[in-house]
């Protein structure tokens, strides 16, 4: 490679990596410093381009926690419940209670056969509409059969 494409190389990359540490995504750095989508995919198959790029997130991360924390400590509510949110969820999680209550009737093919049959001996016993409305209820009445 010559040296100066490989000095453009190092130029771009360091920009690009200047770029994301400044929180500018991976597109829209590579277009800044005039890479096309597939010179970015290509840059990022360098397992040493992709460590630095991790360095340089992990970089703005810690920048972006340091802000936040001195804000916390300057008493900035919104910024307290953020990092406390964050760093200490198990006792600062936002919690929202959600109850959900179902009312569902399953009826096996089988169920639902005999309680048509009770319901056509019931009709044919001669039971008034008060015992047919018991039933339905799912009351419990008392029948004599009758003798033939």
């Amino acid at each position: 490679m010559p040296v100066v494409d490989e000095f453009e190389l190092i130029a771009s990359r360091f920009e690009f990596l200047n770029l994301v540490r400044d929180g500018v995504t991976h597109l829209n750095a590579a277009l800044a410093v005039g890479w096309t989508p597939h010179r970015l995919k290509k840059e990022m198959q360098d397992d040493e381009f992709i460590e630095a790029v991790e360095t340089a997130e992990q970089s703005r991360d810690e920048t972006i926690e340091t802000v936040l924390y001195r804000r916390a400590v300057g008493g900035n509510l919104k910024a307290i419940e953020l990092w406390l949110y964050n760093r200490r969820p198990d006792l600062w999680k936002d919690r929202t209670a959600l109850k959900v209550q179902t009312n569902v009737t399953l009826i096996a093919p089988h169920v639902a056969a005999a309680t048509r049959d009770i319901a056509r001996e019931v009709l044919m016993s001669g039971l008034g509409p008060e015992a047919i409305a018991a039933l339905q209820r799912g009351d419990v009445i008392e029948t004599h059969a009758a003798e033939g």
